[in-house]
């Protein structure tokens, strides 16, 4: 069965989004980006900012 690439269930501040683009938003930009890894792994990227709203770092799952 091949896993399709933009169908997931995430379950987030005790809310469930399902296949939704954009789970949270800040300043017109996604906080948190899904996509599906080459094993069909939910890979989930997300941004970090500080008090002023400046982004201070990027988290992304480690590649092996």
């Amino acid at each position: 069965m091949k896993i399709q690439e933009n169908m997931f269930k995430v379950n987030l501040g005790g809310n469930y989004y399902i296949n939704v683009d954009c789970l949270v938003a800040y300043k017109d930009e996604p906080l948190f980006t899904l996509m599906r890894g080459e094993d069909g792994q939910l890979l989930v990227f997300f941004n970090i900012y500080g008090e002023n709203g400046d982004k201070l770092a990027v988290i992304s799952p480690n590649k092996t």
